[in-house]
């Protein structure tokens, strides 16, 4: 019975490897992005958000690109609160990735689930971005989020600006791109 067992978990595993191995691959958007730029580029994002009774909580998101090769892009992000303490994490986008069941490589990027879509030109930071906006949806525990991203392929990260608001609830949240500094 034993050896039973060890002959199927070895042709279940050998399955499960060799369908790993074959799955289709794809170069992602995000690295794509940070490619074009050189290391040292940095983007800075503006979040606002205005409370019901009208009040605001201004935060700021730096983008740096530390490293890139033929594999990964690294980037440094630092979030600096509204009191000016910084959190700094470090991200590491990868060059390809795995496409997962039913997704096509010219999808990459795009919300699955977006309930409206269009096209719009932007002026922010000084420039003028041609954007691909997506409507979508997500719960809080407030209620059903309404969220529109706007994004540009000019742009490292691919986000240009994104509004949400809380249906039936007063309160909005901006973030928008305010610099994009090439060293």
């Amino acid at each position: 019975m034993v050896n039973l067992r060890t002959i199927v978990f070895s042709i279940v595993m050998s399955a499960l490897i060799g369908a790993s191995s074959q799955a289709q691959t794809a170069e992602s958007p995000v690295y794509k992005s940070w490619a074009q730029v050189p290391v040292g580029t940095r983007l800075i994002q503006k979040t606002v958000s205005v409370g019901s009774d009208g009040s605001t909580v201004e935060s700021r998101t730096i983008q740096t690109l530390q490293s890139i090769d033929d594999e990964v892009a690294q980037i440094e992000q630092t979030f600096v609160d509204p009191e000016g303490e910084e959190f700094i994490q470090v991200f590491r986008h990868r060059r390809t990735v795995r496409l997962l069941p039913g997704v096509k490589a010219e999808n990459l990027g795009i919300p699955a689930n977006a309930t409206d879509q269009g096209e719009e030109t932007l002026q922010l930071a000084g420039r003028e971005f041609e954007t691909k906006w997506y409507d979508t949806t997500g719960q809080a525990e407030a209620g059903t989020m309404l969220i529109r991203t706007w994004y540009s392929k000019e742009v490292p990260g691919l986000i240009v600006k994104s509004f949400t608001r809380i249906d039936g609830f007063p309160s909005t949240t901006t973030v928008e791109l305010v610099d994009l500094v090439l060293p």
